[in-house]
């Protein structure tokens, strides 16, 4: 994945907080109320949408059997480079099967770009 999140909860809660420059229990607040009204809206909760929990043993059928490659922008003002650590801690695969590279100089989805060679070579390898 490329600068996944490992829950949306607390990305939605940095993301409104950095936006609205609102005080965090501000924007713990707001993501609460939209807890509460997206299972009404469209059938499920934030706090379900977790991909760190869903490579954890028993968070999917397949959880420690598909190899994983995260590629996280240390620069990333979306979604911080701790979301892609989560993700690779929480991982049931076997570390030989699991790797976290962080690129230098890139923002969010955005190391494709810096270096399309380098980030092709991690893909195909």
């Amino acid at each position: 994945t490329d600068c996944a999140f490992a829950g949306l909860s607390e990305v939605l809660e940095s993301r409104i907080g950095s936006t609205l420059r609102l005080p965090p229990l501000a924007s713990a607040a707001v993501v609460r109320v939209a807890e509460v009204l997206n299972p009404l809206l469209h059938g499920y909760r934030l706090s379900e949408v977790r991909p760190a929990a869903a490579v954890a043993t028993g968070g999917s059928d397949r959880a420690g059997e598909v190899p994983l490659l995260l590629i996280h922008a240390e620069d990333d003002d979306v979604v911080t480079v701790s979301q892609g650590h989560a993700i690779h801690r929480a991982a049931a695969v076997p570390d030989q099967k699991k790797e976290l590279v962080v690129m230098q100089h890139c923002h969010h989805v955005g190391c494709f770009f810096q270096d399309r060679a380098a980030y092709t070579r991690l893909l195909v390898n």
